[in-house]
């Protein structure tokens, strides 16, 4: 049965929901959306909060944590041996370390552990 508001009908079917608007004259427009696209549309106009992120596993976010804070140093160990003059693969390396701590600053920032904030995704920020 088709439940009805004004001149939009709707009824759900499983994970599936049927939208019917009365057109009047010209007839009805008729749309089918699964119940996780209604339920982006509602958290992207505001009227719903963002589903929670999944449970991780125990001592995750203290491991990513701790991680971060390593390969920064690491990188940041490197760029003051090229500093001080010892460049023959360190480049490389900080390159390398560069990458990987963006890849984890973006996790961090992903998982919703470190909020996007200025200087959040610094290494000293996550000390604190």
């Amino acid at each position: 049965m088709m439940e009805k508001m004004y001149d939009l009908a709707w009824k759900i079917d499983g994970d599936t929901v049927n939208l019917e608007q009365d057109g009047g004259c010209e007839g009805g427009i008729r749309v089918d959306v699964h119940i996780s696209q209604l339920r982006l549309i509602a958290e992207r106009a505001g009227l719903l909060s963002p589903m929670p992120a999944v449970a991780w596993p125990r001592g995750f976010k203290q491991r990513l944590l701790r991680l971060q804070t390593d390969v920064g140093y690491l990188a940041g160990d490197v760029w003051m041996d090229e500093i001080c003059g010892r460049l023959s693969d360190g480049l490389a390396y900080r390159i390398g370390m560069t990458a990987a701590l963006d890849t984890i600053n973006g996790l961090l920032l992903d998982t919703g552990i470190m909020p996007d904030t200025d200087g959040a995704d610094s290494p000293e920020a996550v000390r604190g």
